[in-house]
């Protein structure tokens, strides 16, 4: 009866040193940039988003604006996620638990565009995300445009729509 109580015991003792997440285990806060594409033709948008990862009570990252480009908020949500990759026998976990922010970004002119790295504060630091580079290649020259007209009638009455 003494060793099944010792081993109960033992057993108990592990199972609570498993589940106590001490500070040192914890996650360190991120700032993960993402970018839907690297290159887009002039006047295409693109989604870029901004994650504040292992972070309790995010505030909004400050995107870095400039001439280039035409920032629109998106809106966020919450995280609350567990990605299993297994590659080869080899298995990873990726979590993520935070706050996601979307935004649209719209391009002014063509060439190489660099997306200035978005910055948040978490506490008493400051997190700061990476730079992401953007082609923007313009529109081809042409001498020549077809233009094509349909109607979805043969005939119709004034002022009704067609």
């Amino acid at each position: 009866m003494t060793r099944i109580g010792t081993t109960w015991e033992a057993k108990l003792v592990v199972c609570l040193a498993v589940l106590q997440v001490s500070p040192a285990t914890a996650q360190k806060p991120e700032l993960i940039v993402e970018i839907e594409k690297q290159e887009i033709y002039q006047g295409e948008s693109i989604l870029y988003r901004v994650t504040l990862n292992h972070v309790e009570q995010p505030t909004e990252p400050e995107l870095a604006s400039g001439a280039d480009l035409r920032v629109t908020k998106l809106g966020e949500q919450s995280l609350d996620s567990q990605q299993i990759t297994i590659i080869n026998g080899v298995r990873s976990v990726v979590v993520r638990r935070g706050r996601q922010y979307n935004y649209r970004l719209t391009p002014l002119r063509s060439g190489e565009l660099v997306i200035p790295a978005p910055t948040a504060q978490v506490g008493n630091d400051t997190l700061t995300g990476r730079v992401v580079s953007l082609r923007v290649v313009p529109p081809a020259d042409q001498d020549t445009v077809l233009v094509e007209f349909s109607v979805d009638r043969v005939r119709i009455y004034p002022m009704q729509p067609f």
